[in-house]
């Protein structure tokens, strides 16, 4: 499996003047808004029905042997049918996973925006999510770079066609991935 992290050469850079940096920015600061606030049905009306949803493994490398993704592992490999399955078992009274459920709070920085084929916008951003669960001292901080592209839904809103999620550890420190990045 060969994960793109960047976009085409050929992909113009989106200057933080342009009035489309400021729509990615919104949307991607709702987007987190809905996801802090567990709002899950709400947060599938951000993804595109075609959505791959993708965060491969990380490997400790050399920095002759390549950028340190596995090849064929991850810990998402998802697409907008497998995420409404997972929302809908989250949101189930029976799921333990998340009852209760985490309070997280995440924090989007650095956003670069991008021209990409077919009218769509590429997004990197970097995200740090600060995750409590319960009465426990114990916080999960996580952080990662998300690779993003976006398409125009009707209307002229933005939906999530793609996200490839590449964690900064190559061991996370979390006892479950039962939230959505």
């Amino acid at each position: 499996m060969t994960v793109s992290l960047d976009f085409p050469a050929s992909a113009k850079r989106i200057s933080s003047a342009d009035q489309r940096y400021g729509e990615v920015l919104d949307f991607l600061i709702d987007e987190a808004a809905v996801l802090d606030q567990r709002d899950l049905n709400s947060w599938l009306g951000y993804l595109d029905p075609s959505l791959v949803y993708l965060a491969p493994v990380r490997e400790t490398r050399l920095n002759v042997d390549g950028e340190g993704v596995a090849s064929g592992y991850s810990h998402f490999d998802e697409t907008y049918g497998s995420l409404a399955f997972k929302v809908k078992r989250l949101l189930d009274p029976m799921a333990w996973s998340e009852n209760p459920g985490s309070r997280t709070r995440r924090m989007i920085s650095n956003l670069r925006a991008f021209e990409l084929a077919d009218g769509e916008i590429g997004a990197i951003t970097n995200l740090v999510v600060f995750r409590n669960r319960g009465d426990d001292t114990h916080f999960d901080i996580i952080s990662c770079q998300r690779t993003d592209s976006l398409r125009r839904a009707e209307g002229g809103s933005f939906r999530l066609a793609r996200r490839i999620i590449l964690f900064d550890q190559a061991t996370l420190n979390t006892p479950n991935l039962a939230i959505f990045l």
